[in-house]
């Protein structure tokens, strides 16, 4: 017979979940054919699909942004075979739903039949992966940043293929696991083959080795990865080896002993792979910067005609300098003297992500970019809401985690330690002797303020 206190959660459990904002989501729907450029019949099965989900609101709101870049980049409507697997995806995945907006080419993966059909072997997901290295020499200096962004390029592939694959019932959790860490694998192969191959050019090959490999070299996987057991959110635990004490045959950089080529090798490898942050934004915004800049000064000179260039360019020196020469410091940029110096300048100083972010929305952002047709204003938008949900999400992960260590690891060896304290003086007390409390106040002060501490961040949470 059925436990009657589980019993009326089934039909809950089993029936999908309800918009938590209808007036949102109509807000949404209505504006999803101009801005995506689908049909109202498209809009309607769009609206069911995302109904009919996981987190409604999640999916529609993931779905809007990403069909409308999707337009707006590509001059055209995702095909109708794409609604399905992206509704899917937005509801169950805001990381993937970001990556969908700021790369709405993924969205014609998700309509292609054959993308999510298979899964891949060993062998496959190191074919795939090593690739990438295809047009990469290790003597271009350019190479190793190339090949890191490829692989988080593919990654974030990989990682959209197999979500899907199981959220749409073609993988058993078994699978999902086996080929996220084959792609793992992959990738740390991959990054190995050629981070060796560039250091062999640099320093030559380790004794008794060729560039050409093997490389005496091994990423050892740990725990899950080891075990083939790596889920979507798992940390990924490596040891590396080598084989033999040594040292390089030399090169335009020196020979090195074996311990400082592996342990550089190591390093690059871990960059390669475990890079969570990209410098190509930061790089992007300093071209736009640069581009706007260079343009203004060219199109004054040319106004200005080859008689009157000297004395432009004069002039024009003198204004840039006169109007931007305020952010020209030739002191410790990363002192306090330079806080100080400029906010009497009058330098905007946004020492926060919460601070910064809004500037990627400030009006003459947007037309820097919409100038020379890099981003639009969507995009930006786009931009800086996934950058908040990651810090909000960064945030509340450090401040959960701040919180459990307190609580299980340091709080339980203060009070050890304050009993500790606390029995020796009652021991002296016993034995006729006055105990010094000095510090068994200071640990009992200390405890109290770590309490209070966590109930604030606690709180704020």
């Amino acid at each position: 017979m059925p436990d009657p206190s589980t019993t009326p959660l089934l039909p809950q459990l089993a029936a999908p979940a309800a918009w938590e904002d209808p007036e949102r989501a109509s807000r949404i729907l209505s504006r999803l054919p101009q801005e995506s450029g689908l049909a109202a019949a498209e809009v309607a099965q769009l609206e069911e699909l995302c109904a009919r989900s996981a987190d409604p609101d999640g999916a529609l709101a993931g779905a809007a942004r990403a069909l409308a870049a999707r337009r707006e980049r590509l001059s055209g409507p995702a095909r109708t075979s794409a609604l399905a697997p992206l509704a899917t995806v937005c509801a169950s995945s805001r990381f993937l739903a970001g990556h969908l907006s700021v790369r709405p080419r993924l969205v014609d993966l998700l309509g292609q039949p054959r993308f999510a059909a298979q899964g891949r072997t060993r062998q496959t997901a190191l074919a795939a992966t090593v690739s990438l290295l295809r047009g990469l020499a290790p003597e271009d200096p350019q190479a190793p940043g190339q090949l890191a962004r490829r692989l988080r390029d593919h990654k974030v592939i990989e990682v959209l293929r197999i979500c899907l694959r199981d959220l749409s019932g073609r993988a058993s959790l078994p699978e999902v696991t086996r080929e996220l860490s084959h792609f793992a694998s992959a990738a740390f192969e991959v990054a190995v083959r050629f981070h060796y191959a560039r250091l062999c050019d640099l320093h030559g090959a380790p004794a008794g080795r060729s560039a050409r490999g093997p490389s005496g070299f091994c990423v050892l996987g740990m725990g899950k990865l080891g075990g083939e057991e790596l889920n979507f959110s798992s940390d990924v635990d490596v040891l590396y080896c080598y084989d033999a004490d040594g040292r390089t045959a030399g090169g335009p950089l020196g020979p090195l002993d074996h311990f400082s080529f592996y342990a550089r090798l190591a390093e690059e490898v871990t960059r390669a792979v475990g890079a969570s942050q990209s410098i190509g934004a930061s790089i992007l915004t300093l071209n736009v910067i640069l581009a706007e800049s260079i343009d203004y000064l060219v199109t004054e000179l040319e106004k200005a005609g080859p008689e009157r260039l000297n004395e432009t360019l004069q002039k024009l020196l003198k204004e840039v300098i006169d109007e931007h020469g305020g952010v020209i410091f030739n002191g410790n940029n990363y002192s306090q003297e330079w806080h100080e110096e400029a906010e009497k300048r009058g330098l905007p100083n946004l020492k926060t992500t919460v601070d910064a972010l809004p500037a990627l929305t400030l009006p003459s952002t947007v037309a820097a970019f919409e100038k020379y047709g890099i981003l639009t204003a969507r995009e930006l938008q786009s931009r800086k809401e996934i950058a908040y949900e990651h810090y909000i999400k960064s945030v509340n992960v450090e401040a959960n985690t701040v919180i459990e260590m307190a609580k299980t690891i340091i709080y339980p060896s203060a009070i050890r330690y304050q009993g500790q304290l606390a029995d020796t003086a009652a021991k002296l007390r016993s034995a006729g002797l006055e105990p010094d409390n000095s510090i068994l106040r200071t640990v009992t002060d200390l405890t109290k303020d770590l309490l209070n501490g966590v109930k604030k961040v606690e709180d704020s949470l």
